[in-house]
């Protein structure tokens, strides 16, 4: 799947792309629209990828083209004077990248922003040059958005939904499971959740948190890990051993939200029980503490 959603993303971009750039090549001919189209293209296809429902990825893909005329704009003003376009190259890169703490899609879209800037800045150009080279940005973010919202939009997120599922369910049958069948499900867990990961990081565009949901799907594989290095038995480390009633209650607990966000992820409305998984790690806490102390 994730090798197919690549190819449509090429193909996407190959069509596109050269579409914009005879346009506006051979039908404007202005060697400045022509290559803020090109360029633009590049970074509205290729650069860039939001995620999330379709009015929010909307609205990304304008804020983006909204940034990226005034960048054009700015770059273009501070393109004849080296010292100034250098200045204004080191405030708009550190104040660009840093805006990916307020969110993810701040993050996603830096890359496609900055080249809206780094163009126009290393090209001199004077002020008249600016309407040409909105217009190839105009009609590149035009076609660009046309494309990526309905050109084969992604589906990759869908995927990545069904094999994290999967994975969540494998480490609830392993929290489940007795002893005698921990191992061979201890060994389908670890497959599962390495799998995962390798296709997060094997994913064009990795889900990198542009919505709270996306950063949580991002930081899965690596919570599995961490929570299967504690109950899944190896040679070098022991598997978790329940002693108490509250222990078994906890593992019951733990498993029964995997399968609620299971669910959750496949589309259906369920809840996972945290009240009771907060009730069970309490006890266990107290229970810890009390042996402490004796």
């Amino acid at each position: 799947m994730a090798d197919l959603a690549a190819l449509k993303s090429a193909a996407r971009a190959a069509i596109v792309m050269p579409a914009v750039f005879a346009l506006a090549d051979r039908v404007i001919a202005q060697p400045q629209t022509s290559i803020f189209a090109a360029f633009g293209s590049f970074a509205m296809l290729v650069l860039v990828e939001f995620g999330g429902p379709w009015r929010s990825r909307l609205l990304a893909y304008v804020s983006l083209a909204c940034v990226g005329a005034a960048f054009i704009t700015l770059g273009t003003l501070c393109s004849r004077n080296a010292w100034l376009g250098a200045s204004a190259m080191a405030a708009i890169g550190f104040a660009t990248l840093f805006s990916g703490v307020i969110g993810g899609y701040f993050a996603a879209g830096a890359t496609g922003a900055l080249l809206t800037f780094v163009l126009p800045v290393t090209i001199p150009a004077p002020n008249s040059a600016i309407p040409d080279r909105l217009e190839g940005w105009g009609l590149a973010t035009g076609a660009g958005i046309c494309a990526v919202m309905l050109l084969w939009p992604p589906r990759r997120h869908a995927d990545q939904h069904r094999k994290a599922a999967g994975a969540l369910r494998v480490v609830a049958d392993l929290l489940d499971a007795d002893r005698k069948r921990s191992a061979e499900l201890a060994r389908l867990a670890r497959e599962a959740v390495d799998d995962l990961g390798r296709r997060f990081l094997g994913t064009q565009h990795r889900p990198t948190g542009p919505t709270g949901p996306t950063a949580a799907l991002a930081s899965l594989p690596d919570e599995l890990d961490w929570l299967l290095s504690f109950i899944a038995p190896s040679a070098e480390l022991p598997g978790l051993e329940l002693a108490d009633a509250e222990d078994t209650e906890a593992m019951a607990a733990a498993a029964a939200v995997l399968r609620a966000s299971a669910e959750r992820l496949e589309g259906r409305d369920a809840r996972p029980d945290l009240a009771r998984l907060d009730a069970a790690r309490d006890a266990v806490a107290f229970q810890a503490s009390r042996a402490l102390r004796l």
